[in-house]
């Protein structure tokens, strides 16, 4: 047992550690009481020694040199009865102990030896049956969990609950797949256990120290939860079997779930290699079959849905590809260009709708609402990019699209502290057509004033106001406020 726990026994209840306070996670294994002069051969590793001060020698360098050899036969602690024998340790005692690594504890002289072996090896003994007992109550609470319809974000929350520290499972490779608790702190310390599917390594547990010191318990709460994981994450290979047969069903109810999420498709769609840090764009290759679809539409979704499983394949990515009605959505991470899907399906029938790049999972339905909401624009090209066509969507009265396309423009001055003064001098100069002098005259302030602004506008937007696309569009922005009546 740690030396910690040795000294809140009730016995130490009234001790006092004078000498290597920093050691009190040493592991104790035994007591040995010791009064004989020069004890070093007569005690073992990790045992705490007990004496009365009898012996102990009067000489200080005597003491010192004791303590040494003590340190020498890796004793646990020095335990001294006092003030009877020895008022208490002497301060070169002390100095020698803290070099040497030794923890020095002073106690009541009227303590008995016998109370304190007595209670410290009932209490080393008993320890590994309550390790064992608490060891069993994790797993089958582990168990529990991993009975539900759970994830591993269940599983991390439970395990670190339980034993109250933090937690991770991650795959092989290190990335993150569920963690629970502070993880931003040094992940030096702490144990790390494999989870094993067979032979095969699928990832780790990883849980971390934090203030307290590891030990057993957590050792044998790491390979309780390496166990769970294993059965939990080969369950969900086995779903995922299924339904990469069936067309990945998890990523299209993860594409479909209203926001908050489905949190088994979450999960499922991070082992099949999705990456909630990364930014995704969601296309979906449009069939222009009629529906229901028939058998010879039927295999030609499939055909399309395969092709694009194949060009996401060879480039090494996630091939996340689902299919609904006379629709194939896809992930698109924002490296690969969409001409690779373009040529590799060669059907000048086929239409592709995409949405923006948007990180993680809310993203990723973000940008197919995005890709949705083109497939009922009637002249679009057969390539066809959210931005591509949000201006020609609001010149045509779309609302979620000129809701779109104020907030792509208006949101990063909102978050300005004086963003209402830069929208001001930029609808302003709009209106005025681009005159500076008469924006100025308008506003009442002095031109160099509203050059300043307008430097802060293009700085925060990223324009160039000198850009007759740019212009366009802030005019077209101004036009759209003034007809409806509101602000920026």
């Amino acid at each position: 047992m740690k030396l910690s726990d040795v000294l809140a026994l009730p016995s130490f209840a009234t001790a006092s550690v004078v000498a290597g306070r920093g050691l009190l996670d040493r592991e104790i294994a035994w007591a040995h009481v010791v009064d004989m002069p020069n004890p070093a051969p007569w005690v073992q590793p990790e045992f705490l020694l007990l004496t009365s001060g009898y012996s102990w020698p009067k000489d200080e360098a005597t003491q010192a040199q004791q303590i040494t050899e003590l340190a020498a036969a890796r004793i646990g602690a020095v335990v001294m009865a006092v003030p009877n024998f020895v008022e208490h340790f002497s301060d070169t005692a002390r100095e020698a102990a803290e070099r040497e690594g030794v923890p020095l504890i002073e106690i009541p002289f009227e303590i008995p030896f016998a109370r304190i072996t007595a209670e410290l090896h009932r209490a080393v003994t008993l320890e590994p049956y309550a390790i064992i007992e608490r060891s069993e109550q994790i797993h089958r609470a582990l168990t529990r969990v991993a009975t539900r319809d759970s994830t591993l974000d269940d599983l991390a929350r439970e395990l670190s609950q339980l034993i109250a520290r933090s937690v991770t499972f991650e795959d092989r490779s290190g990335k993150l797949l569920a963690s629970f608790g502070d993880i931003n702190g040094s992940l030096d310390r702490r144990i790390t256990c494999p989870i094993r599917i067979g032979t095969e390594i699928v990832g780790n547990v990883g849980i971390i120290e934090g203030d307290k010191p590891l030990n057993e318990l957590d050792n044998r709460a790491a390979e309780h939860a390496a166990l769970v994981a294993a059965i939990h994450i080969a369950h969900r290979r086995e779903l995922t079997t299924t339904e990469a047969r069936l067309g990945y069903a998890s990523f299209l109810s993860l594409l479909d779930a209203e926001p908050g999420g489905v949190p088994l498709a979450d999960e499922r769609v991070r082992l099949l290699g999705f990456d909630p840090a990364e930014s995704y764009r969601v296309g979906i290759v449009s069939i222009p079959d009629a529906l229901p679809l028939d058998r010879e539409g039927l295999e030609r979704r499939d055909r399309v849905a395969h092709t694009v499983r194949e060009v996401l394949r060879k480039a090494s990515r996630e091939q996340l590809v689902t299919v609904a009605l006379n629709m194939v959505p896809f992930l698109l991470p924002p490296t690969l260009p969409l001409a690779s899907i373009e040529r590799a399906l060669d059907d000048p029938t086929l239409s592709i709708v995409i949405g923006r790049a948007h990180v993680g999972v809310e993203g990723a339905r973000a940008s197919y609402r995005e890709a949705l909401s083109l497939l009922t624009y009637r002249d679009r090209p057969r390539t066809a990019t959210y931005d591509d066509l949000l201006v020609p969507r609001v010149i045509t009265g779309d609302p979620s699209a000129r809701e779109t396309f104020l907030n792509d423009l208006f949101e990063p001055l909102r978050a300005r502290k004086n963003g209402a003064e830069l929208a001001a001098a930029l609808l302003t100069l709009a209106r005025h057509g681009f005159r500076f002098r008469q924006a100025a005259d308008s506003l009442a302030i002095h031109p160099n004033t509203l050059r300043y602004r307008l430097d802060r506008v293009s700085e925060a937007l990223s324009i160039d106001l000198s850009d007759a696309d740019v212009q366009f569009r802030i005019q077209l922005a101004a036009r759209l406020l003034d007809v409806e009546g509101r602000s920026w």
